[in-house]
């Protein structure tokens, strides 16, 4: 069980190592970040299918069942890039192996391993998650045309052997059209004066205007995926020696704080219910959290009473305000006036810091659920494809990173 995991562990990494190398490809290619949209999240459409001639040749149109709905509710879309060319919806595999085009329509990996994975029909999908999108847009106030979505599911390794069935369908990327797919990206000047003609003379496309709506409307209702940064509990004290806290990244949704009194029967925080967090997304990107990772330090996190909160002993939060907030008009003040106190009021009132900022735990809660005497917290978070959300010790996480629209 341990292997597999860990197995699975290092595939995930690999496959999100591939996807910020393609973002990274597309950046050189002059591709600004304002249009780039990985991991994004779009609830899923459901209504029944527009008249199939409406739709682009690369689409293969399915009524998702409602079963399936649900599932996919929150489907994600690998990397989204919105330009005046149109909309890509992307599926980024970095598979080995082989891949043929089984009977029912499903997708057969043969790992080198030997072993044989059926990931259903990949296409279909994320033709799925393409028709939300344009849904989702529509249900906003853009009307997108159909046919300037296109969705493509792109491989990355050269190793990977593709049935030639999968070769013939246009939305299918082998790594070598991958390449020249990311290079088509790179605008001439005549391909830049083209961008600012109607899509009706350049054969298609979004206006430079809708651009900016689409890009609009999914930085403010689509989020992505938070990430949790779990250190482990055997190397945590060698970790924290060697600076070395990244540990293993677990994407999912946060829902909150856990506190399990310390003198507790049982001390399962499962039996907990969750804590409010009264942290705002929009405006703080991530938490670090700041503690003695080592086996004595670990008691160090008994949070005591709120007049012990600031005490070295209580845990700590740093807040991390996010990148492109702009700051106040007037000039901050250096004064030990500002204090942590009012730069945490700051962020709840929507008024980003200017630093990294670090809090008592405790004061991320509201007033009602303090608790009260020594207690140990938890983040209680939904890993991507567990059916249950698990619950981390805080001084074993090292970041939690949160997508500025959180799951609703």
């Amino acid at each position: 069980h341990t292997h597999t995991h860990v197995q699975t562990s290092q595939m995930q990494a690999a496959g999100f190592k591939a996807e910020q190398d393609f973002c990274e490809a597309l950046r050189e290619q002059g591709v600004p970040d304002a249009a780039l949209f990985p991991a994004l999240r779009v609830p899923l459409w459901t209504r029944a299918p527009p008249p199939k001639e409406r739709w682009h040749k690369d689409f293969v149109l399915v009524e998702v069942p409602r079963e399936r709905a649900r599932h996919l509710r929150r489907g994600e879309i690998d990397l989204l890039v919105v330009c005046t060319r149109g909309i890509f919806v992307l599926e980024i595999k970095n598979w080995t192996g082989r891949l043929e085009l089984g009977r029912g329509g499903q997708w057969l990996q043969h790992r080198n391993n030997g072993e044989t994975v059926d990931h259903g029909n990949v296409l279909e999908l994320l033709s799925a998650k393409a028709q939300s999108l344009v849904e989702h847009l529509a249900q906003h106030g853009l009307a997108v045309d159909p046919s300037a979505v296109h969705a493509h599911v792109a491989f990355v390794q050269r190793r990977l052997e593709l049935d030639p069935a999968l070769q013939r369908l246009g939305a299918v990327l082998p790594a070598v059209q991958t390449l020249a797919f990311v290079a088509s990206f790179q605008e001439s000047l005549l391909q830049r004066l083209q961008a600012w003609l109607p899509p009706v003379l350049r054969g298609g496309g979004l206006a430079r205007a809708d651009v900016q709506k689409v890009v609009d409307i999914l930085q403010h209702t689509c989020g992505t995926w938070d990430v949790l940064r779990v250190i482990d509990a055997s190397t945590a004290e060698t970790e924290a020696e060697s600076g070395a806290e990244e540990g293993e990244r677990i994407t999912g949704d946060f829902l909150g704080l856990v506190s399990v009194p310390a003198s507790a029967r049982d001390p399962s925080p499962l039996l907990q219910p969750t804590l409010r967090w009264q942290v705002d997304r929009n405006h703080t990107a991530s938490v670090t959290f700041l503690s003695d990772r080592s086996a004595p330090g670990w008691f160090a996190w008994l949070l005591r009473s709120s007049s012990s909160g600031t005490s070295p002993s209580a845990p700590q939060a740093a807040l991390t305000p996010r990148g492109d907030s702009r700051g106040g008009a007037g000039g901050g003040s250096s004064s030990g006036h500002n204090s942590w106190l009012q730069a945490l009021v700051s962020l709840w009132r929507g008024q980003p810091a200017a630093a990294e900022q670090a809090v008592p735990l405790h004061t991320l809660l509201p007033p009602d659920q303090q608790p009260h005497g020594p207690c140990i917290f938890y983040v209680r978070f939904h890993p991507v494809g567990q059916a249950e959300p698990h619950d981390y010790p805080c001084h074993l996480v090292h970041t939690l990173t949160l997508s500025p629209v959180g799951r609703h």
